[in-house]
């Protein structure tokens, strides 16, 4: 009578589980956790923010104004706030506000140094309606 065919772990299956045991590779876990959990709470708090920023915009400050529903002409003062609190990002901050839309999803990434003012000029964009 012949064993079972996975009774006994092949060469690779060995290797592998003698990959996830080692310590490098936890050393290496470990560090993913310590950057990505912070990481992670960052953009989930950056998401709620921009969220709550955009109800307040097109939701909270229409009724606070008297109206049920945002007017035809809204968007027109939001985007031209939008554009002045942008202007200064963009102008005096490194990176320029990030990448430029017309290079779609490509481009060079951004740098630390370009991060703050991306951040700032997507605070500042988003909520209002410019994208």
């Amino acid at each position: 009578m012949t064993a079972p065919a996975n009774a006994v772990p092949d060469r690779a299956e060995r290797s592998l589980r003698q990959t996830l045991l080692s310590p490098g590779y936890r050393r290496l876990l470990l560090l993913c956790v310590l950057l990505g959990v912070p990481i992670a709470l960052a953009c989930f708090f950056f998401v709620g923010l921009q969220h709550e920023l955009q109800h307040w915009v097109w939701t909270s400050l229409p009724e606070a104004a008297g109206y049920d529903t945002p007017p035809w002409w809204w968007p027109l003062p939001a985007l031209v706030l939008a554009g002045l609190i942008l202007a200064p990002i963009v102008t005096r901050m490194p990176g320029g506000g990030g990448h430029l839309p017309v290079n779609g999803l490509g481009g060079a990434p951004v740098g630390p140094r370009a991060l703050p003012g991306a951040v700032l000029a997507a605070l500042a964009t988003l909520p209002l309606g410019v994208v």
